[in-house]
């Protein structure tokens, strides 16, 4: 998942929890081993992951104006939006399921879009719970 930002965007710092969601998958034959959908890492609810955000210059690809950042852990702001998206992942071996998450205060990201849903990147996440 790429998020587009314009090149005025800054990186900015969290003043309290935000909430947003993203979507997970697991295996039919694995139901409760969750990964997320783009590097299949594994992921556990309740869990705080950490990655690396830096600078726009830094970490993304300027195309027409827009910076393209691929690192960083990615999130969509509603619900709604991530339900959409996720029906663009289904196949018959993975369940898929939303999560609420949280980008705990204090850490870096950014606000942007991603294929027209608003979105975040951000250096820190918490899944929280499935909904």
């Amino acid at each position: 998942m790429c998020l587009k930002v314009s090149g005025d965007d800054v990186l900015l710092t969290a003043k309290r929890d935000l909430v947003c969601y993203k979507f997970i998958e697991s295996d039919v034959e694995t139901p409760n081993n969750y990964t997320t959908p783009y590097r299949y890492l594994p992921i556990e609810i309740g869990e705080t992951y950490d990655s690396v955000l830096d600078e726009l210059n830094v970490v993304g690809l300027n195309v027409d104006g827009f910076y393209i950042i691929n690192l960083g852990l990615h999130s969509l702001t509603n619900k709604a939006d991530c339900t959409k998206f996720a029906k663009h992942f289904t196949n018959q071996r993975n369940n898929q399921c939303v999560v609420k998450c949280i980008i705990p205060k204090g850490s870096l990201y950014y606000k942007g879009a991603f294929e027209g849903y608003n979105g975040f990147v951000s250096n820190r996440i918490t899944y929280v719970k499935i909904i």
